[in-house]
């Protein structure tokens, strides 16, 4: 006997069906597609505006520091050598200042113990590091930034803050030449936000040295950038930045460790800052700011999820038509 035929009604919503469904998948996944470029679009603009906003707050915080040493030299204390009347100062100043001080240390030249030190441990830099501690003959505007060589912790930061350590060292000059090296152990805040859809990102600092200053992956800090994973990116990254450009790239092993969840894809916008350490030479740093890419494109979830509804209304839709 011959088969029963199907009914009309039966290949009319398998002919709807059949015709609806692939236009509505492809629609889905184009309409992904332009959400996602479009999203990563939106985080390659403001991580690149957060790392220049990042770099000219640094950049006014490390100046704020240097006019504020300048103005300690010029007190009469420091000009007559009076070391009770250095020491109030610069507790005072410690104190008060609008920035956090972990410690400060003032070195006489030649000297074998510090004037005053409020630290644990020495911070004045190295002698082959600084010009003013050579004999050869420096300009007086010198004033250097460097890394911090300690590992100690730095003071809790406000809550959406982070805070940024360096050690700041200056030459204070008296009538009758250099008098001290003051060095501070400073503590800079700046906004940090690693929460999902948030693209003020976390903060990575590369020292003039290629030294990685600050990393939230705190394994990394203080290792120079050729020993990392992603060496040739973070060298072109500094080559940008000494060529004065702000720009926006895409780290697939950001992570030291294999097994970490933020070994994946992360997205960094970078620019830079000079610190003047004389009238003819600058000092460059260079800083990131980094998120990973499913912070990025945490809202494509929500697009699909809505996509989805639509799709599954349609179909609804269609079925409904064909059977009535």
């Amino acid at each position: 006997m011959a088969n029963r035929p199907h009914s009309f009604r039966r290949n009319l919503l398998v002919k709807i069906l059949l015709f609806t469904l692939p236009i509505l998948v492809m629609g889905q996944w184009f309409a992904l597609r332009k959400a996602r470029t479009s999203l990563l679009e939106t985080a390659r603009q403001n991580l690149t505006s957060s790392a220049i906003r990042k770099a000219d707050e640094l950049k006014t915080g490390i100046g704020s520091v240097e006019a504020n040493m300048d103005l300690l030299a010029q007190t009469s204390a420091f000009q007559s050598g009076d070391v009770s009347g250095i020491e109030n100062i610069l507790r005072e100043f410690e104190e008060d200042a609008p920035y956090d001080i972990s410690c400060v240390e003032l070195v006489a030249p030649l000297a074998d113990e510090a004037t005053v030190n409020t630290c644990d441990r020495t911070i004045v830099p190295d002698a082959k590091q600084v010009p003013w501690l050579q004999t050869k003959p420096v300009e007086k505007s010198d004033f250097y930034v460097f890394s911090p060589g300690s590992s100690a912790p730095a003071p809790s930061p406000a809550p959406g803050r982070a805070l940024i350590k360096f050690v700041v060292a200056s030459p204070l000059y008296g009538t009758d030449g250099l008098l001290y090296t003051l060095a501070m152990e400073v503590c800079i805040s700046q906004l940090q936000d690693i929460d999902d859809q948030s693209l003020v990102g976390e903060t990575v600092i590369i020292d003039p040295n290629e030294i990685v200053v600050t990393h939230p992956d705190p394994t990394q800090v203080g290792q120079k950038i050729s020993a990392l994973r992603e060496a040739e990116k973070f060298a072109s990254i500094v080559g940008s930045v000494a060529a004065e450009q702000d720009d926006f790239i895409h780290l697939f092993r950001f992570s030291s460790q294999e097994d970490d969840q933020n070994s994946g894809e992360w997205l960094a916008g970078y620019s830079g800052f000079d610190v003047p350490v004389s009238r003819k030479q600058n000092s460059q740093w260079t800083v990131l700011t980094v998120t990973p890419i499913d912070h990025a494109l945490a809202g494509l979830s929500e697009i699909r999820s809505v996509l989805i509804m639509i799709t599954i209304g349609l179909v609804a839709a269609s079925s409904l038509v064909a059977i009535y």
